[in-house]
């Protein structure tokens, strides 16, 4: 006899329940009912971020299950018949022929010897979009830097910070002239950050974005014409072109260019000394008159009219100093300029 744990007696074989006939009967009859698991939606079908979410575009999807006791099972979507699929081997597959967007639910019920049916299973929710998402916005993170209405913009970065608006949930892939740079996931303010893992060369940078939903739709491409530019402008010339005009030139655009980004400095015919760190200062303006300045179409020439500097009769300075201003890409000005002006006084 088998030894038992401690306090415990074994039951006498006389003393034993036999099963009843009905009890028999019972397990023979659950060995032969037709079961089948919940479908699942195969992983080729199930495009988008996930392969497991249920959430795919591809409308005629493939589903597979196990059954047993089973012939074939019937496939519903709903409450409706869709079709059916022979059980092989323990496994069945379908192939439904196209689903509307939308929400549904696929359950499957297994069919016996004689046509015995087994348990409707539990439904299988998915969700099937095929429309494209909206094309994602697309431009740089770069203080002072934007892109353009017409998708263009300037840096002075190797490595600019890409951002933009795409679908939630989804994301969005750029691409600089068709080489991937990155990806970044779209959280729930639909926002998106991607970061090159590499410095773009200089020049002129064709580049792209694309977004992806949840259900693997793709939309059409955002572009940004973007010029990488990290040499920073000179300015190669300041002369008097007239009796009252001063015309500075550089080496490329420029921004930012006003009157306040030039310092006057000297002294009258009659020992009186001026200086200012600005063109726009009220003292200096009551001397040479209100000064104006206007920046050209091209960006690279800045004139500014002083009408009143051919009455102040003396030796007098203008400067714009290193640094003032910026280029289209934000490096800012490499060298000073200087002009200084005799003027013999009406």
């Amino acid at each position: 006899m088998a030894s038992l744990p401690f306090g415990r007696t074994p039951v006498p074989q006389s003393r034993r329940r036999p099963l009843s006939l009905e009890s028999l009967e019972s397990r023979a009859l659950l060995s032969t009912v037709p079961f089948a698991s919940r479908p699942d939606l195969v992983a080729a079908s199930d495009a988008g971020s996930s392969a497991t979410d249920n959430k795919t575009n591809v409308s005629a999807p493939t589903f597979t299950g196990t059954a047993r006791n089973a012939q074939s099972v019937k496939i519903f979507v709903g409450r409706t018949e869709v079709g059916t699929a022979p059980v092989v081997s323990g496994g069945w597959s379908f192939t439904h022929p196209g689903f509307a967007d939308g929400r549904h639910a696929v359950s499957a019920q297994p069919v016996g010897d004689g046509g015995t049916l087994g348990r409707l299973t539990a439904a299988l929710p998915i969700e099937i979009r095929t429309a494209a998402p909206a094309t994602p916005s697309l431009g740089i993170v770069q203080a002072g830097v934007r892109p353009s209405p017409a998708g263009s913009a300037a840096t002075n970065l190797a490595r600019p910070v890409f951002n933009g608006l795409g679908p939630t949930g989804g994301t969005v892939e750029v691409f600089v002239d068709g080489t991937s740079v990155g990806r970044g996931v779209v959280g729930n303010g639909r926002q998106f950050v991607v970061r090159p893992a590499a410095a773009l060369a200089s020049g002129q940078r064709a580049v792209t974005a694309v977004a992806s939903d949840v259900f693997g739709n793709r939309s059409a491409a955002a572009t940004l014409a973007l010029a990488v530019d990290a040499e920073a402008p000179t300015i190669q010339s300041l002369v008097r072109t007239s009796f009252d005009t001063l015309t500075a030139t550089f080496s490329e655009a420029v921004k930012g260019v006003t009157p306040a980004n030039f310092r006057f400095s000297g002294r009258t015919s009659d020992g009186f000394s001026i200086s200012s760190r600005s063109l726009t200062d009220r003292q200096l303006q009551l001397f040479v008159g209100r000064i104006t300045g206007q920046l050209s179409a091209d960006g690279r020439t800045y004139t500014l009219r002083a009408p009143n500097l051919d009455l102040a009769a003396g030796t007098f300075s203008l400067t714009l100093p290193k640094g003032a201003v910026t280029d289209l890409a934000g490096n800012r000005l490499a060298n000073a300029g200087t002009l200084t002006v005799e003027v013999e006084g009406a």
